[in-house]
């Protein structure tokens, strides 16, 4: 699945949104911690030698990652090289930051794991990535990703459509079959509620996931955005609700796999 990602518009947003991010990212810091449990209940721990985390953002996963399991080597990766300033305390001999448009990097080989949570959603062909992760992998290498399925943030795409394309997990799940086995997989949705749908503008900007819309809000289009949305999405004690559609998926490069 091919797409057209400004991906300048999304490093310029998430790098703006850099202070803010760890404490406005309460669903990504439970989709870490749900990913870190997956991880440990399904993956033993010396399949963890060499691991490299794709799109690592402000460390929500890293950091929960390095308090869980003992490794020999992690590479972490992220667009915005701004990631860094936050992640310093965490590089040394066995942590190396490795900066950059992870579909156009020469990423390192001979991974026991590489690893994504929440990032690849902003891939022009996540697909295609995941399956060329299998190049980077030992043998019986572990692919763990989280990203989101089409629910997410679906009262946003009913009202003016600028939301992400996002893949179902079937899709994806189908796509890999001849790459990986599946070991692990699940998807859930969780609810947020604002005071106004101006509080959930304020929410997406915070965290940086505004990243696709170019256009800045006129009065008009922001008066009529907010009474479509408090029509449609309000709730019985007047908040409104925002949807995030999670999914989870671990898999194991197959040795023989089809081409």
């Amino acid at each position: 699945m091919n797409r057209q990602i400004d991906k300048n518009l999304v490093k310029e947003r998430f790098s703006k949104a850099i202070d803010t991010y760890t404490h406005e990212a309460i669903v990504q810091q439970h989709i870490a911690e749900q990913m870190c449990n997956i991880l440990k209940k399904f993956i033993p721990s010396e399949k963890k030698g060499a691991v490299l985390e794709i799109g690592c953002g402000t460390g929500l996963f890293t950091r929960l990652f390095l308090k869980e399991n003992t490794i020999n080597r992690l590479t972490i990766n992220d667009i915005c090289d701004i990631s860094k300033l936050g992640l310093e305390d965490l590089l040394g001999e066995k942590v190396s930051f490795f900066p950059g448009d992870a579909e156009r990097l020469n990423l390192p080989d001979n991974q026991d794991m590489i690893v994504s949570c929440s990032a690849i959603q902003w891939f022009d062909n996540p697909i295609g990535f995941l399956k060329n992760c299998k190049e980077k992998l030992t043998d019986s290498g572990i692919l763990a990703i989280s990203s989101f399925a089409p629910e997410n943030f679906k009262e946003i795409k009913e009202i003016n459509s600028c939301t992400l394309q996002y893949i179902s997990i079937d899709k994806i799940k189908k796509s890999l079959s001849n790459y990986y086995d599946i070991i692990y997989s699940s998807e859930e949705n969780i609810y947020l509620y604002f005071d106004s749908p101006k509080e959930v503008l304020k929410h997406l900007k915070k965290t940086g996931v505004n990243g696709i819309r170019k256009e800045k809000w006129t009065k008009k289009n922001l008066n009529d955005f907010c009474l479509k949305y408090k029509k449609h999405f309000s709730t019985t004690d007047d908040k409104v609700r925002l949807t995030y559609n999670p999914i989870y998926l671990i898999c194991k490069k197959k040795q023989n796999e089809k081409e």
